[in-house]
């Protein structure tokens, strides 16, 4: 018992210190086409169904920048050919059916194709085929993708559950996945460092980042896919089920192979930036804006993120002396990284930061961070705000005020307050002019509004 107990306290301690790792940032600036799978997945629910045909399933992964082989859909015996000769062989050919899922059965399915001739073949063999087995099936055509393979075999999915929402599964691969059971789950969101948790949690993650002498496979290119994915699963809550397996990697990259998307055809979508159907609220990008200084120089304002630790511990460190003290009410000597990740690592659903991020030397700085701590009703916050020396007097902290008193009313917060040193008067200002209550306490004034 002593020694499960220990084992407990150090994996509780573990996942704690993962959870506050400071995650890398992202490869490359991810941009998904969501306006694509929107119309993908009402174009499947109006056609009465709840599974997408092969084809489709890629078409949404490929939407949001998951590789998918290259493919096509051939609803007759030129377009066939014509689609073999730019893929390029060798390829295998599927039915393309919503009604046929278990293609192999009905001879839906030829492999290893080497040229157009075989190609001719194929599309008659598989049509014929399909039809005299599945007579009334809706059969919209061939499914003519690349053929290929890859050293190791993935899996990720995605299961929706009653009460944690859309679980991530990830693992080994194939079709002994039922045998070897090397998976393990996680919840959207996912950051790098999240990712990497995950990927590292597998027994097969010692193959894949290279075994004795073996070529590895590129390890940071399947953690932002799993970011990918996560985004996916949070974007479109109509999503029952989505079985990607395999996923096909070695030292040339990762691939799918094989793709299932099931839809919730229940799911009434209200709102298109409700995040109900998860059980962690994810980075809300929804407010990110720019402004422009009047000095003319420009900064984005937008939500804070775990990434953007450096970026705080740079601007804090520094802080003249008036200005920490006007923040903090004391002076800082350093800030801890314990510290860093109270800042940074926030609950969107009860807390939000804004940071003002501009460009300055080549280098991207943090002019400034407003912040709005609620408790757990949602009812009040406590306003906080300080803007770096080099950007003071610009119009940035009257801005950070302005914007962070909208988020406020759109989340339904009832009420601000805030304390400020008396020697403050530029926010002593800046709160009169807003309405606050001002009130006298200690050696400063507890200011407060009712917003809503």
């Amino acid at each position: 018992d002593a020694v499960k107990a220990f084992m407990i306290m150090y994996d509780y301690s573990r996942n704690l210190q993962i959870l506050h790792e400071t995650p890398a940032q992202i490869p490359t600036q991810f941009q998904p086409n969501k306006k694509a799978n929107k119309e993908l997945i009402n174009m499947v629910l109006n056609d009465n169904r709840s599974v997408m045909t092969e084809y489709e399933a890629k078409q949404f992964l490929a939407n949001y920048d998951i590789p998918v082989i290259k493919n096509g859909i051939a609803t007759n015996e030129e377009e066939a050919i014509k689609l073999a000769e730019e893929i390029g062989y060798p390829l295998v050919m599927k039915i393309a059916s919503p009604d046929i899922l278990h293609k192999t059965d009905v001879g839906g399915v030829k492999l290893n194709i080497q040229d157009k001739e075989e190609a001719k073949e194929a599309y008659n063999k598989i049509l014929k085929s399909s039809t005299e087995k599945v007579p009334d099936a809706d059969i919209r055509g061939v499914f003519v993708e690349q053929m290929m393979k890859r050293k190791y075999e993935l899996i990720i999915g995605c299961k929706k559950d009653p009460i944690f929402g859309p679980t991530i599964v990830f693992g080994m691969g194939g079709v002994a996945v039922e045998i070897f059971k090397d998976t393990r789950v996680g919840l959207p969101p996912l950051n790098m460092a999240l990712a990497m948790r995950i990927i590292e949690d597998t027994k097969i993650y010692k193959l894949i980042k290279g075994y004795r002498g073996m070529p590895g496979a590129d390890i940071q290119a399947i953690q932002f896919l799993l970011y990918k994915f996560a985004y996916l699963l949070m974007d479109f809550p109509q999503i029952n089920e989505i079985d990607i397996n395999p996923f096909g990697v070695d030292e040339r990259g990762g691939i799918v192979l094989d793709a299932k998307v099931m839809l919730d055809k229940d799911y009434v979508q209200i709102d298109d930036n409700s995040n109900k159907h998860l059980v962690i609220s994810p980075y809300p990008s929804e407010y990110t804006t720019t402004y422009t200084m009047k000095d003319g120089q420009k900064a984005i304002l937008r939500a804070i993120k775990p990434e953007d630790e450096f970026m705080e511990k740079e601007m804090f460190s520094n802080f003249s002396e008036r200005t920490q003290r006007f923040r903090f009410f004391q002076l800082i000597s350093d800030i801890s990284h314990e510290q860093l990740i109270r800042y940074t690592q926030i609950d969107y659903d009860r807390e939000i930061a804004i940071i003002a991020e501009i460009e300055d030397e080549g280098r991207k700085k943090m002019a400034g961070v407003v912040r709005l701590i609620a408790d757990q009703y949602n009812e009040t916050a406590e306003y906080a705000i300080v803007i770096a020396d080099p950007w003071q007097n610009k119009g940035l902290g009257n801005k950070f005020t302005d914007y962070i008193h909208e988020i406020a009313k759109a989340r339904g917060i009832k009420k601000i307050c805030a304390n400020v040193l008396a020697t403050n008067h530029i926010m002593q200002h800046m709160f009169r002019s807003r309405g606050y209550k001002m009130e006298r306490v200690d050696d400063g004034y507890y200011a407060e509004l009712e917003i809503n």
